[in-house]
């Protein structure tokens, strides 16, 4: 180990180093390793100490060598470029036994277009097909960022990998929170700069808005889980089981509503010229056809939907991309420079992004804005300052676009396409010297990374989406000094996203420690948020905790844990009212009465307290549904994000409990009440879930159960009173039961 420490590799580097070279020298067929190493000085270090041992031809009989290759900026293919070498060494290959090849240089991709990277990562998915041709041993160096694509968007690489070896280096990666005590404060108080101009509020909005391109910051994505669409519908749609007490999840699929930053008109001067009355649309822009496929498809698509604009007297007289067009077509004509055709490509890409961030959302528009600012990073020098901006806010629009489809097969592509655009735009930026842009960027990776894991991966995928939100918050810190300082929002609303995202991945793993993690982000968040000033975000947050906690009452001290998640209920229900967010209100209602519910089982041995939890519970899920009753009246109802038919079954549960506790002080007349009220309730859950077998046979078994207990409670007049209540359909079911 002398050699290794002349060139001073750190302890744990020696440790990872001595692996690599066992993996070599085994001479294992087809071996595909990844070096992670984000340190330039190291990792050559590291290469050439490599070299030195293994180099070819071997100074040792015991491995066949090691060719170190950089790899082709003009044909960025691994497995074509070691075919290469030995067409040029054809001695090697009939030798028998061929050597290693470490590739080194794939981080200068950072420095090239979009489309050479996304070249090089589409060659590693044809590595099943290449297999054949790869005899030898192959070891990628990358750093952090390019592990992150290739994983993401190599998937048929990644799970050929043999092995992965990570060495240490600066920048690091990101810091992970260690304890509960000090998950938030403690991991970002020496590491902040200052962060984008952004709107971070928290409340949901169905239209996000993107900013105009001349904006140094691109689009933040806001999470407003679990709140508003995944804990509650979480929370809500559980059965309460009358025997386990435990919660059973509707299988239903949640939403993720994100919120970007909404801005003012840009600064940008656009030509108000339009296209003569005689001007043929189909037959125009020949010249701009013949560029390339993407350039061909974008005219397709704004000559259809300006088509039908106009047909249908809606076209923008202010403003015509056609007159963008024609402008583009006489520089193709000519001899056009880069910049005028980044220019008018960009002029292009935000007329439509305004049209979006108006609330004109289209798949054919949000397809037309990547388009065009896909032609403008073709135009754009290599380490233009803009890159990074135009590639978070293609990522953005892949996102967005990914919304308007409901196959996951089919989202899921350009979710992929999101992600590599993000860490693209990250290869293409420096963290120490762009804080507010970098820290803008993770946030907006960690909200695709947890959407993705909505349909693939999802342990793995949170765990990234964490990743991304704590190296966010490295980079921002809040003004103590102004609570209402953009900086301070941005650093709350991240808090808020690492909270979801701890709460979401302790759905899969780890759940006590995701948890605590969760409920010491929320914590920390609520720092931030005056509840007078901001009441609907401070009482989404307080909600987000009620969660946490009735979560974490499922693993450890419900009596604890339980009174703390209604606390934080109730105090949410104080900010949010239905009147001022009545679906927000409703879904903390049915919040409140599950975790009332769940409090009176852990006292059945004190009636007094379980009649009391048990009551107060009702009252909840009652106003919850008065409210969704409200809600979902008319031709357009709102949207609720939680199982309305779950809740009027737990209703029903609460009842029924209510009437059979054998030490009940209730009179005969009062359970009477209690069974018929617990009867309609199972009844309302069981015509609503027709269609799901698996609720339906719940909701069928409470009906029956209920029947039963007014026989005991009040003989066979009770039990006939509960029949007459029964639609006559469901009586041959019923009867043979009973």
């Amino acid at each position: 180990m002398t050699e290794i420490a002349a060139i001073k590799i750190s302890p744990k580097n020696r440790q990872v180093l001595q692996r690599l070279k066992l993996v070599l020298s085994l001479e294992l067929r087809r071996c595909i390793g990844i070096a992670v190493c984000d340190d330039l000085p190291v990792r050559d270090k590291l290469a050439a100490y490599l070299q030195a041992e293994f180099g070819y031809p071997p100074s040792i009989k015991k491995a066949a060598g090691l060719v170190s290759l950089r790899l082709n900026m003009r044909h960025p293919d691994p497995v074509a470029q070691i075919g290469h070498w030995l067409g040029q060494h054809p001695a090697v290959k009939n030798a028998g036994t061929l050597p290693a090849f470490q590739i080194l240089g794939i981080e200068n991709l950072m420095r090239e277009q979009p489309a050479l990277q996304w070249t090089f990562l589409s060659n590693l998915r044809e590595i099943e097909r290449n297999l054949p041709n790869l005899e030898a041993n192959l070891l990628l160096w990358v750093t952090r960022p390019w592990l992150r694509s290739i994983q993401d968007s190599a998937p048929e690489f990644w799970n050929w990998r043999t092995a992965i070896f990570e060495f240490e280096g600066e920048p690091k990666p990101a810091t992970t929170f260690e304890t509960p005590s000090n998950t938030i404060s403690s991991a970002t108080a020496s590491q902040k700069k200052t962060a984008p101009q952004v709107n971070p509020t928290l409340n949901k909005n169905p239209v996000p808005s993107l900013p105009p391109a001349k904006q140094k910051s691109a689009v933040e994505t806001v999470i407003n889980l679990p709140t508003d669409a995944e804990i509650e519908e979480e929370l809500s749609s559980f059965i309460l089981d009358d025997f386990t007490a435990d919660l059973e999840p509707a299988k239903t699929e949640t939403s993720q509503e994100t919120e970007v930053k909404q801005t003012s008109e840009p600064a940008i001067q656009i030509s108000a010229t339009s296209h003569p009355p005689d001007f043929d649309l189909k037959s125009a822009f020949t010249t701009l056809k013949q560029q390339s496929p993407e350039i061909s498809e974008l005219v397709e698509l704004i000559v259809a939907t300006t088509t039908q604009e106009i047909a249908a007297g809606a076209l923008n007289h202010s403003y015509s991309p056609i007159s963008t067009l024609q402008e583009i077509e006489q520089l193709y004509q000519q001899t056009p420079s880069n910049n005028a055709l980044a220019s008018a490509y960009q002029i292009l890409g935000d007329n439509y992004r305004f049209r979006i961030e108006r609330g004109q959302i289209s798949p054919e528009y949000l397809i037309i804005a990547i388009r065009a600012y896909e032609q403008m990073l073709e135009y754009l020098e290599p380490h233009s300052p803009q890159s990074p901006d135009i590639l978070n806010d293609i990522a953005n629009l892949y996102w967005m676009l990914s919304r308007y489809i409901a196959n996951p097969e089919q989202k899921l592509p350009y979710l992929d396409l999101a992600i590599h655009c993000y860490n693209a735009a990250l290869m293409n930026i420096q963290a120490a010297e762009n804080a507010q842009s970098y820290a803008l960027i993770q946030n907006n990776l960690g909200a695709v990374y947890g959407d993705i894991a909505r349909y693939r991966h999802p342990a793995q995928n949170l765990q990234q989406s964490v990743l991304s939100y704590q190296e966010a918050l490295r980079y921002r810190r809040p003004d103590p000094e102004n609570p209402e300082a953009t900086t301070t929002k941005q650093y709350a609303a991240t808090l808020n996203n690492i909270g979801t995202a701890y709460w979401n991945l302790a759905q899969h793993q780890q759940p006590l420690g995701n948890l605590k993690q969760s409920i010491s982000a929320y914590n920390e968040a609520l720092r931030y948020y005056h509840p007078e000033k901001q009441p609907l975000d401070f009482g989404m947050l307080q909600n987000n905790l009620g969660t946490a906690y009735w979560n974490l009452a499922q693993y450890e001290n419900p009596q604890e844990n339980l009174p703390q998640a209604i606390k934080a209920y109730e105090i949410a229900l104080t900010y949010r009212t239905p009147e001022n967010n009545a679906a927000g209100c409703a879904a903390t209602q049915n919040n409140l009465a599950t975790a009332y519910w769940h409090l009176a089982s852990q006292t059945k041995a004190n009636p007094k307290e379980y009649s009391q939890f048990l009551k107060k519970s009702i009252t909840a899920y009652e106003i919850a549904l008065a409210i969704a009753a409200e809600l979902t009246k008319g031709n357009q109802p709102t949207r609720l994000t939680f199982d309305i038919f779950a809740a009027h079954n737990n209703l029903g549960l609460a009842h029924y409990q209510l009437a059979t506790h054998p030490q009940t002080e209730l009179q005969k007349p009062q359970k009477t009440q209690h069974l018929e009220t617990a009867l309609h309730h199972h009844l309302q859950a069981l015509q609503g879930w027709q269609n799901q077998p698996d609720f339906y046979k719940t909701a069928l078994n409470f009906v029956i159960q209920t029947i039963r207990a007014s026989y005991t409670e009040t003989g066979i007049s009770g039990q006939n009173l509960a029949l007459s209540k029964l639609p006559p359909n469901l009586l041959p079911e019923i009867l043979p039961k009973l």
